[in-house]
């Protein structure tokens, strides 16, 4: 261990390191112990090579229970990272951890550094006694916007409204539009290029005791110490650690008001992340790996993520597939194209005042209202814009709508994404695979998609097609009810000891390999009037997709099968592609939420009939699946017998599938045996929580204590 103490304006600091082999398998207590109980704000960062659940880990080992019982001891505080620091060929983790004694007070960043030889990521901490700044992406500070400019700006501008136009002019009206929301934008809205993280502020009194403290530091190194001199100086520097300690506490008590944990739980955890720096700018592993070459630039790893995501988005079929029927869809839809396609130009004497209406001022504007400011898509157009927009732009966004849906057409401006990527939990960064996209889309195309799934929800709702056993994307209905469900039917069976089987499976990419013919098939089969039919069909054509890898936007890539994710149609339209699953058969029964499909088999039978039982039930879903190109994900497949041990083996089509004696059923841990893994699991993750909560609201009082153990 090495350390250092700095004499700072604010009195000394001391900052230390080290290093801990994962041969030895403890702490050394009495360094630990004797670098942390300094009367100074102490940091130590160090490789420790600690794991501990309440550390963010999914194991405990002797040198995480030692440092776990230092923290629980108030001998010291963990600040983080909260952010991977190793990158292996199985997952990311932070061996590297960050710690402070319980008289710091600063305020503390951390953020990775630069890639070097080594195989961790460096750790930058920023120490500072003021508020810390931090460089973020430039973005629009709408806290300083001048809304009335904007407005007057937009306000000049009348733009045609042609009575028939063409594809091309709808499509060209909506790039105008957007070009004037830009120009007014750059106009009334300053731009930001750096954040500043939450933390005290020195007030005068505090600056003038740092200035005493300062000259009398300065006296003593010219002419010399002495014990009033020295005697001083102690009293400044016990000052200075006694007001900041009071405006720590203040400001973080403050923030925890105004947060509002109980109110608005969302925003506040949000909020702590963006404190401790666990929403991280780091999307991607610093490096991939492909073809045993190493990648560690945007523009490098950019084509593999591009490539990659191609060969998803494209329409393939697989060996169970059933051919005869996806062929004999094919060609009927050829038959059909021309009532999927849109018409040539726009006609609001085509709309149908009862069953599709031209979208009104208010439909538009009562929509826009439920929108919350969330990432923009390709045209950086927020919520915000939308919502200061002067009448007469709202009235040509509501023209341009109106012409688009009586053409049957939605414009291809609008289906445009940016694909960003977050790392899946506990896998290897350095793969492509193991990264998890998210779609921007932009905001007034979203406006027109929202529209149009209300619409299609009352369509499908009133002519019950639904599927009544799927709990996702309906109303009244969620995680809640189906785990209710689940748990009901394995109670009944159990105190009727019958024999029970869960099969728990989850279709593979599935919102992003929708099989377009498939889904335009059904939607001609439910009496939607013409022109909703043909937007619904052009809505999912012709889509592409940028990559971003940092700040690098690479070309777009064809999205050929799939719905858009992130869209308000997406789940209405998936779960009315699966709605038609034939029910279960007897003795058996299936619970649906969104793409993941738990089904249970029970009776009063021997395990080998149960096995057969379950065969058919698998059977039964793989052959819906095989007809509309639903694929399962074998690698999450699992068969749970319930409250038994004796199993008979599955084949299917000269392929095993095991029985297993665990799984989890949308978030819920399980055994053959019962739910304490999941008690378990949550006491953990509520334990890890608790602890990062603490770990920035150190100075917080009793009370505030309180609210933030109720929200964990």
């Amino acid at each position: 261990m090495l350390a250092i103490t700095i004499d700072t304006q604010q009195g000394p600091i001391t900052i230390g390191t080290t290093y801990v082999p994962p041969r030895i398998e403890y702490l050394n207590f009495i360094d630990f112990h004797s670098l942390l109980h300094r009367q100074n704000p102490t940091y130590m960062i160090g490789d420790i090579n600690a794991k501990h659940t309440t550390l963010g880990h999914t194991s405990n080992n002797t040198r995480g229970k030692h440092l776990h019982s230092l923290i629980t001891r108030d001998k010291c505080i963990h600040i983080g990272p909260y952010f991977p620091t190793l990158f292996t060929h199985r997952s990311a983790t932070s061996p590297d951890i960050a710690l402070q004694n319980t008289n710091a007070f600063h305020n503390i960043h951390l953020k990775p550094g630069p890639i070097t030889p080594s195989d961790h990521i460096p750790i930058i901490i920023t120490i500072s006694a003021n508020p810390i700044q931090i460089p973020i992406l430039p973005r629009p500070s709408f806290h300083n916007a001048n809304w009335n400019a904007y407005k007057e700006t937009l306000s000049q501008h009348n733009m045609p409204m042609k009575q028939n136009p063409t594809l091309e002019e709808i499509d060209t009206y909506l790039q105008n539009w957007t070009q004037h929301i830009h120009d007014a934008s750059n106009i009334a809205i300053p731009t930001i290029t750096h954040r500043i993280i939450p933390g005290i502020k020195p007030n005068h009194e505090t600056l003038i005791i740092q200035t005493q403290y300062k000259h009398t530091l300065d006296y003593i190194c010219s002419y010399g110490p002495s014990l009033a001199l020295n005697r001083h100086l102690t009293s400044l520097r016990t000052q200075l650690q006694t007001i900041y300690k009071q405006q720590y506490a203040q400001t973080w008590n403050q923030l925890i008001q105004s947060l509002k944990p109980k109110e608005d739980p969302k925003l506040f955890w949000t909020s702590v992340k963006r404190m401790i720096g666990s929403n991280s700018n780091i999307q991607t592993s610093p490096y991939l790996k492909h073809n045993n070459t190493q990648l560690d630039t945007p523009q490098e790893k950019e084509p593999i993520f591009r490539q990659h995501w191609q060969d998803i988005f494209t329409d393939q079929d697989h060996e169970d597939f059933d051919t005869e029927h996806i062929n004999n869809i094919n060609a009927h839809m050829n038959n059909i194209k021309h009532q999927t396609t849109p018409h040539n130009t726009g006609d609001i004497n085509r709309l149908d005042p009862l069953h599709f209406p031209e979208i009104t001022f208010e439909e538009l504007t009562q929509t826009l209202k439920t929108f919350q400011q969330k990432a923009p898509g390709p045209t950086g157009i927020t919520t915000l814009h939308l919502k200061h927009l002067p009448r007469n732009m709202i009235t040509h966004l509501l023209y341009i709508f109106n012409m688009a849906i009586s053409a049957g057409y939605f414009p291809n401006t609008l289906k445009h994404a940016i694909m960003i990527f977050l790392p899946k939990a506990n896998t290897s960064q350095h793969m492509v695979q193991n990264y998890r996209p998210i779609s921007l889309l932009d905001i007034h195309g979203k406006l027109l998609d929202k529209i149009l799934n209300i619409r299609l929800t009352n369509h499908l709702t009133i002519h019950d097609h639904y599927n009544t056993r799927q709990h996702g994307f309906r109303k009244n209905r969620g995680t809640h009810t189906a785990l209710a469900t689940l748990y009901e039917t394995l109670a009944i069976n159990t105190a009727q000891h019958y024999t029970t089987d869960i099969i728990l499976r989850d279709v593979s990419k599935a919102f992003d390999k929708v099989w377009h013919s498939g889904l335009i098939y059904k939607l001609t089969q439910i009496n939607l009037h013409s022109l909703f039919t043909r937007i619904l069909s052009n809505y999912l054509t012709n889509r592409r997709a940028s990559i971003r890898i940092g700040t690098y936007i690479g070309p777009p890539i064809s999205l050929h099968t799939g719905v858009p994710q992130g869209a308000c149609l997406s789940p209405t339209l998936y779960s009315f592609y699966t709605h038609d699953m034939p029910p279960p058969l007897p003795n058996t029964d299936y619970i649906a939420f969104a793409d993941d499909i738990t089904q249970i088999t029970s009776g009063k039978y021997p395990p080998k009939y149960a096995a057969h039982q379950t065969k058919h039930a698998i059977q039964q879903i793989n052959t819906f699946e095989n007809k509309w190109k639903i694929r399962t994900n074998i690698n999450k497949f699992k068969i749970i017998p319930i409250s038994r041990i004796k199993t008979t083996d599955i084949f299917i089509h000269n392929t095993h599938f095991p029985y297993t004696r665990q799984g989890t059923a949308l978030g819920l841990n399980f055994t053959s045996h019962g739910f304490n893994t999941q008690i378990s699991k949550r006491r953990a993750i509520a334990l890890h929580n608790l602890h990062k909560l603490l770990q920035i609201f150190t100075f917080i009082t009793k009370h505030e204590t309180h609210i933030i153990s109720y929200i964990c």
